[in-house]
């Protein structure tokens, strides 16, 4: 993945710029799509917790992934050309394969499921408003 580290911040975590697309077959035909020039701060760790859980990892890709999949909710359905709705639970399920098949060790992927399965909530319900209509919700 190849990406290029912006001046700004997002909620006070360092963002990149991806100089290239990524697309990831999931499963029951899905497929994850990040569009190049996409906006990131991949894994959205707190920086408490930076020295056990970097933002760049073996799961940074799939923290852009799953981070795509939270802001449109939805995955490309191969079969029949659209795009389908998921679930906040889809999207973790994806991260979790994701940074399974990316080598991610068992033991951090469950620190990192269980983490966004405890507090990825409030981010899932800000895209939600978002796609709803509402303007007074910080990206």
């Amino acid at each position: 993945m190849k990406f290029e580290l912006l001046g700004e911040k997002r909620r006070g975590r360092v963002t990149a710029l991806l100089l290239e697309g990524s697309k990831r077959p999931w499963k029951h035909g899905l497929t994850s799509v990040v569009s190049r020039f996409y906006k990131t701060d991949f894994a959205s760790v707190p920086r408490l917790l930076w020295w056990a859980i970097p933002p760049l990892g073996r799961y940074a890709e799939a923290a852009v992934h799953h981070d795509r999949a939270y802001e449109k909710q939805k995955l490309w359905d191969d079969e029949n050309q659209t795009w389908v709705p998921i679930t906040r639970l889809q999207a973790d399920d994806m991260m979790r394969s994701f940074m399974r098949e990316d080598g991610v060790s068992r033991a951090e992927r469950a620190c990192i499921y269980w983490a966004i399965r405890a507090f990825g909530g409030a981010g899932w319900q800000r895209y939600t408003d978002i796609l709803n209509g509402a303007t007074d919700v910080e990206k």
